[in-house]
């Protein structure tokens, strides 16, 4: 904001925010007040999100950006950002996926602020592992070390041409896929870190662990199940109610207790959840129905169909055809 001539002072004015200290505690609305007062100082000449990354360093988060940074390898500071990353934007979550010799973290909105705040914090999210890349040393020696450090998938649109991305990250980048995750070689994340030190790394999780423990005390049971619910989906796999209570810790009678307490239940998470990766896959892809209805679990097409109709009031193959 600085760097565009704002003010601080004034945008955390507007945002109804005290003029100095932390603002490590923002509500929703205080949080896209502050986004919205940064894009004022924004120009059109390349995407918002580059111009904002321009002035993140790969150090921004704090205790989070030490104790990834002093890990051994590029892999487990990748593992070290998605463990705290909740403490970072709780408006999103990340889920790691190992597809053969590829890990894909995919990138889940929870709290939507609408457009364009949605999209610019979704591409800001990736930064982090491709700075990180430049911290590690490439072993590989049959890799050019220009060659790309991965692949960035965007469900949403740009105004922008993928390829000014590109040169940003590193990274093959395309718009408008299925579903929006990042994606590297396993051998690049065995790269080892200039940065390594194990006793900085020690204090630095010690530290991360117990704000962790305090953040997920105050969690909702509805969204660590939704959660779980997705990782599992990603692998084509549909928990069921003992596989939930089992990964939370908890009987079957207390997970459908506490899941009743917040208004909601397993089966109705289950069906949410589906439903929306069901959304993405007709939108998003020319997958037949009939494989989206496997993908995601359903006995056959016309229980899939059953259930689309049941949430979003129309059949799926109206949705991607209206028609």
């Amino acid at each position: 904001m600085q760097a565009g001539g704002g003010s601080v002072r004034q945008a955390r004015v507007a945002c109804h925010l005290p003029e100095q200290g932390s603002l490590d505690s923002l509500s929703l609305t205080q949080f896209k007040e502050i986004l919205r007062q940064i894009l004022r100082f924004t120009n059109r000449k390349e995407p918002a999100s580059l111009q904002l990354l321009r002035h993140i360093p790969v150090t921004a988060h704090g205790m989070i950006s030490v104790a990834a940074m002093t890990t051994e390898t590029l892999g487990q500071a990748l593992d070290v950002a998605l463990r705290y990353f909740p403490l970072i934007l709780p408006t999103h979550e990340l889920y790691r996926v190992t597809v053969g010799n590829e890990v894909q973290v995919h990138i889940q909105c929870l709290h939507a602020l609408g457009s364009p705040f949605d999209e610019i914090l979704t591409e800001i999210i990736p930064s982090d592992l491709f700075q990180m890349v430049r911290l590690s040393k490439q072993t590989d020696t049959a890799t050019p070390k220009a060659a790309s450090n991965g692949t960035i998938h965007f469900a949403h649109e740009s105004d922008f041409e993928p390829e000014v991305y590109q040169r940003y990250f590193n990274a093959d980048v395309e718009f408008g896929c299925p579903e929006t995750f990042f994606s590297v070689s396993r051998n690049t994340l065995a790269r080892p870190l200039f940065t390594r030190n194990r006793s900085t790394h020690d204090v630095a999780v010690s530290a991360l662990e117990s704000r962790l423990a305090q953040a997920e005390q105050d969690q909702p049971i509805t969204r660590k199940v939704r959660r779980f619910i997705s990782v599992s989906m990603l692998s084509k796999k549909v928990p069921d109610a003992a596989t939930v209570a089992e990964a939370l810790a908890m009987s079957q009678r207390t997970l459908t207790r506490r899941l009743s307490e917040e208004g909601s239940s397993l089966v109705a998470l289950l069906e949410s959840v589906r439903i929306e990766k069901a959304e993405g896959l007709l939108l998003g892809s020319n997958l037949p129905l009939g494989r989206i209805a496997r993908e995601l679990g359903y006995s056959d097409l016309s229980s899939f169909s059953r259930a689309f109709k049941r949430v979003k009031g129309i059949a799926p193959s109206k949705l991607r055809d209206p028609g």
